[in-house]
């Protein structure tokens, strides 16, 4: 079984590593897709552009996409802070699937198809959820044997970057 889990334990490091770069390269997207909307129709310059307003609004996803490329690679060295922040990195996504579909349905943004979207997300979250659970197996805790430091920090990682969606978003 021991073999398993570590097997289990690449995989979701790998996982992690290319779902991060994934989510970065949508950002970096994501970021100069609205900059040159800014520039077409605004006809604004860089002159124009304040690096601390972008900063405040695209921050997250960058955040959001480099958190699981440092974890997975924490995770597959097999350090204790990889192991924290893949909890943490799971726990965000899923608590961050829940945020955004609560946000369209009290907003009525309709950004969401609700039928389909929903169910979509709804499974996406709860299979971050179900990763949350299995790392944080027997095997992983006396693998790591994490102090309640190392819990009080999941939680304090995960509050924060929850906090801050709310804030800032």
């Amino acid at each position: 079984m021991k073999n398993s889990w570590t097997k289990f334990e690449i995989l979701v490091g790998l996982l992690q590593i290319v779902l991060g770069i994934i989510m970065v390269s949508l950002a970096i997207w994501l970021i100069s897709n609205n900059v040159q909307l800014l520039f077409k129709h605004s006809g604004s310059t860089w002159d124009d552009i304040s690096l601390l307003t972008i900063t405040k609004n695209y921050h997250s996803p960058i955040l959001l996409g480099s958190l699981p490329i440092v974890s997975g690679i924490l995770l597959l060295r097999n350090k204790l802070i990889g192991w924290i922040t893949s909890l943490t990195t799971w726990l965000i996504y899923g608590i961050t699937i829940i945020i955004l579909i609560l946000k369209d349905i009290v907003n009525e943004t309709g950004t969401l198809n609700p039928k389909s979207d929903y169910i979509i997300l709804g499974i996406i979250s709860s299979l971050c959820f179900i990763l949350t659970l299995l790392m944080s197996a027997k095997y992983f805790r006396l693998k790591y044997s994490p102090t309640n430091k190392s819990w009080l920090t999941v939680g304090l990682f995960t509050l924060i970057f929850i906090t801050d969606k709310f804030i800032f978003n």
